[in-house]
């Protein structure tokens, strides 16, 4: 995925000239993936304390 000016016609395709692949799709799949890393980051922040106390 490169860009939307370099693999689309037009700013409102969402269909990649080059690969054909959906790029709405890959765009909201990478939204997800952040979004969960970002709970799991906070998550090993809060918990940090348990997790070196009890050698895990």
């Amino acid at each position: 995925m490169v860009s939307l000016k370099y693999e689309t016609d037009s700013p409102t395709e969402w269909i990649s000239k080059i690969t054909g692949d959906n790029l709405c799709n890959s765009i909201s799949n990478l939204k997800t993936l952040i979004y969960s890393d970002i709970v799991i980051i906070i998550l090993l922040i809060i918990f940090r304390n348990k997790i070196s106390k009890n050698g895990i």
